[in-house]
């Protein structure tokens, strides 16, 4: 260290100073162990030196200081390191300081190797100590005897780094899916590229999301370049981005994240075309929302004819400028459950083919038109809101029906003769929200071809008045076992 000192000493007048520093002088203390040469080395440091100096020094001699700890606590002052005795309880008077450092933001748990492998620190006194740390960012706590991870963890709103490794946790683990984040925060992309996480290797479950609110303040480049470098390892099984402003997609979401089986993209105003999304092999659950730019989804979305192998739910909400559906739609016959909401213009084209369809959900298309005669034999489940009620005349052969949900059809007062006629084996019938029905049926026939219902809901109908026109009386569905009318004032 000294030669460092003289290494930057071009003159001779330099040198003399530090021969005649008067530190050189100095007498060491009882218990200062420090050599005067060291602590001239440190007085001629750069001062962002001085402060990673002064972190390390709080270790205890012969600790191994994690890298990823040091970059983490990225050296911001108000920090500090704990050296227990052997067991701590909530009762343990050495806890006091550290609880009243509310504006601390790193903390460190440091084990004295004279103490063994492992210490141990209650639960309770863990918690109690986290709680009142409010701006906490970094917290590690390795070797120490913990089973559980305290609740107050998912509080920590500011906490960038959790380090609980070499301890006993065997519950909380499963809850703790991400750390808190809010990615309009990081105003540096070295800071998404020190979050590596590329290299955790156990990360099954992540969620980037910026402010909803941001409007215009977004910083499209500058978005694109942290999404882009928070690139995860391809053991990732779960992923949602939400909020993002920027105009390109990261180049990393491809067919290389073999087992992600659920993704969730909401609200992007400024992307106009989407990865290969339909090449990721174990993806299950598709959720689109508010991708308010997309006009096509095509063969870049699927990435070939064979596509979507695992996909069983897909969700479409909010992408009011979307009016090409490519023909590799007609890939994805084994879809199960599609969820469609705000634009009437792609129902039809969506529900020919998808014609294997178990569960959809329509939601909002108040404007249908051309839709006739739409033939759904696999479907067991099926849920309509804010619809025109002319939905209903355009699907047919609903012969494997289990459940159907009805809610705010437009205008509809009751149901068309010979529309319950196919509905064989429903068991299930939910209908809510309607200003203007009055009953449900003209005659009560009808019912009478509901031999397999089992649950009957009218909610919130506040003009309903019988199951069936002028009919006081009427027969029941043999296995009706339950009938609920609420906010129904006539």
């Amino acid at each position: 260290m000294f030669g460092g000192v003289l290494r930057t000493k071009r003159t001779l007048e330099e040198w003399q100073d530090i021969l005649n520093n008067k530190i050189w002088d100095l007498p060491m203390a009882k218990n200062d162990g420090v050599l005067p040469i060291l602590k001239l080395s440190y007085v001629h440091l750069p001062s962002y030196l001085k402060r990673y100096f002064a972190y390390c020094a709080v270790f205890p001699k012969d600790y191994e200081i994690e890298r990823d700890e040091l970059v983490a606590s990225n050296i911001k002052t108000r920090y500090a390191s704990f050296i227990p005795s052997w067991h701590v309880t909530s009762k343990s008077k050495c806890l006091k300081p550290y609880q009243g450092m509310k504006a601390l933001r790193s903390l460190i748990l440091v084990r004295d190797r004279s103490s063994g492998d492992f210490l141990s620190i209650s639960n309770v006194a863990l918690n109690d100590l986290l709680t009142n740390l409010k701006y906490l960012r970094v917290f590690s706590s390795c070797h120490y005897d913990i089973i559980e991870v305290p609740n107050c963890i998912g509080h920590l709103k500011t906490l960038r780094y959790l380090n609980f490794s070499y301890t006993f946790i065997k519950r909380g683990c499963n809850s703790l899916s991400k750390l808190p984040q809010e990615l309009q925060k990081v105003e540096k992309v070295i800071d998404a590229i020190d979050a590596i996480l590329l290299r955790k290797l156990d990360l099954a479950n992540l969620s980037l999301h910026w402010d909803k609110h941001l409007g215009n303040l977004h910083n499209h480049e500058h978005e694109a370049q942290v999404l882009d470098f928070l690139q995860p390892h391809t053991n990732l099984e779960n992923l949602t981005i939400l909020n993002y402003g920027g105009a390109r997609f990261p180049s990393w979401l491809d067919c290389t994240y073999s087992k992600i089986m659920s993704l969730c993209l909401w609200h992007y105003p400024n992307i106009v075309s989407l990865p290969m999304i339909g090449q990721l092999p174990s993806l299950k659950e598709l959720s689109l929302k508010g991708l308010y730019a997309i006009g096509r989804l095509g063969s870049k979305f699927y990435g070939g004819k064979r596509h979507f192998s695992s996909l069983t739910t897909l969700k479409f909400e909010e992408m009011l400028t979307w009016r090409d559906w490519s023909c590799y739609a007609e890939g994805l016959e084994e879809e199960e459950h599609l969820v469609v909401r705000l634009y009437p213009s792609l129902v039809r084209t969506l529900l020919d083919r998808l014609g294997r369809l178990i569960k959809p959900e329509i939601h909002s298309c108040l404007h249908l038109e051309n839709l006739t005669n739409v033939c759904l034999p696999s479907l067991r489940e099926l849920f309509l809101e804010d619809c025109n009620k002319e939905i209903l005349k355009s699907l047919v052969n609903l012969t494997s029906l289990t459940i159907l949900t009805i809610k705010n059809l437009v205008e509809l007062v009751c149901f068309d003769n010979g529309f319950m006629s196919y509905l064989t084996k429903l068991k299930e019938l939910h209908i809510g929200g309607y200003d203007q029905l009055k009953y449900l049926w003209q005659d009560g026939n009808e019912m009478l071809n509901l031999t397999c219902l089992q649950e009957l809901t009218i909610v919130c109908c506040p003009q309903f008045t019988s199951l069936v026109a002028r009919e006081r009386e009427i027969e029941l569905p043999c296995n009706l076992e339950k009938m609920e009318l609420s906010n129904c004032t006539s």
